[in-house]
């Protein structure tokens, strides 16, 4: 009985159940039409700060151990650096020398950049308007840190000289747009949307002091229903109406 009351509520509210869905679906839907297209590639490199081994044998030795904790500690500045204007202008350089060769500046590489880092993993993800911009740039970010990686590592007042080896754990290999999240994001929109205008229609009738139907008036007030216009919940037809039908 507590099923069809709802659904008595939910078919009473469509109008408002449904507008709400369909106003998220509109704007969603503009939104997602005024942005232009993105495409992004990801390549991840794992970087191992390596600082010089004195030669005499009374002198502390770094081991594996420290150099992982040092590099752990410098990678996390390093993100920032490598988000930087500097970095974007290597890459730049990058691209403009062979095997690319490209007319680019820093101006079409800045922004396109977003560095982030899970422990010593490096995930650098390139964007660009074009598949093929988004992902020479990913491969000339990569490339940059090949040809000199000690170089963007913070070394403070320290004369001592350091060195970096990267690994290369992920190749750009495609490049994805950005449409398919965007239409999964308005599904998901028009869903809430549709949860929204749920809730909205019970709380509507929850506010609605009126009575509707003879089940309500007995339980609001307590006494037996004798009767109901019209009969049985259902509007019944004029006289003339009922003749006719009697006789079809």
């Amino acid at each position: 009985m507590e099923l069809r009351r709802y659904w008595d509520i939910v078919w009473r509210r469509l109008p408002v159940v449904l507008a709400v869905p369909l106003l998220v679906l509109a704007g969603s839907l503009a939104l997602f039409l005024s942005r232009p297209v993105a495409y992004t590639a990801k390549t991840r490199v794992q970087l191992e700060l390596i600082p010089q081994q004195a030669n005499n044998d009374n002198f502390f030795r770094y081991n594996d151990y420290y150099n992982y904790l040092a590099t752990e500690y410098a990678v996390d500045d390093l993100v920032e650096v490598l988000n930087g204007n500097v970095f974007q202008a290597d890459v730049a350089r990058t691209l403009q020398g062979p095997p690319y060769s490209l007319p680019v500046s820093i101006n079409d590489v800045a922004g396109s950049l977003d560095v982030t880092r899970k422990h010593r993993v490096l995930e650098i993800a390139a964007t660009s308007r074009h598949r093929d911009g988004a992902m020479w740039i990913a491969e000339a970010a990569t490339r940059t840190l090949q040809q000199d990686p000690a170089k963007y590592f913070s070394r403070g007042d320290s004369q001592v000289k350091l060195s970096a080896a990267p690994l290369v754990i992920e190749r750009p290999l495609a490049a994805h747009s950005n449409r398919i999240r965007s239409l999964f994001n308005i599904g998901l929109q028009i869903l809430l949307g549709l949860v929204a205008g749920l809730g909205l229609a019970f709380l509507l009738d929850y506010l609605d002091d009126s009575l509707r139907g003879a089940e309500m008036a007995r339980e609001a007030l307590g006494l037996p229903v004798l009767g109901q216009i019209p009969a049985n919940g259902h509007r019944r037809l004029p006289l003339p109406a009922r003749r006719e039908r009697e006789l079809a």
